[in-house]
């Protein structure tokens, strides 16, 4: 008997101590440059968007916006941060949100004709600029 409750707690240290890798998603935004300056401004809005909700719980979410992301990169992979990282890439910006859909709870659409939106250089959105109907969200 006494050996069985060994076995049972040999068998429950490893599964405890055993790590798991973890799954982070690599979107590179640098090939974007080829698009226009309000193609690559929404893009980056976007990114930013999705690594708050992706990395909110745990790191699922590594962009690339400059060369100094990739030394950044390159410094936390050699100090094993976050432990035994496995890093895909993803190519495409669509592919991204479909692959973070789980995170995705709505969309906050804005009308670029009107100043109340972060484009107005402002730093934010007041809830008199919200009465404007500058900014529109929606949740599902």
């Amino acid at each position: 008997m006494k050996s069985f409750f060994v076995v049972i707690f040999v068998i429950v240290v490893l599964i405890t101590t055993v790590r798991s890798a973890t799954n982070i998603l690599l979107y590179d935004l640098r090939p974007s440059i080829k698009l226009s300056t309000d193609d690559i401004y929404e893009y980056a809005h976007l990114l930013g968007a999705l690594s708050g909700l992706a990395n909110r719980g745990a790191p699922r979410l590594f962009t690339i916006y400059s060369d100094s992301d990739l030394r950044w990169q390159s410094y936390m992979n050699s100090i094993n941060w976050p432990q035994d990282a496995n890093y895909t890439t993803v190519d495409s910006i669509f592919d991204l949100v479909n692959r973070l859909s789980d995170v995705i709870n709505g969309v906050a659409l804005y009308d670029p004709k009107v100043s109340a939106t972060s484009k107005d250089g402002g730093g934010g959105i007041s809830n008199a600029k919200w009465a404007q109907g500058g900014l529109f969200a929606f949740y599902w």
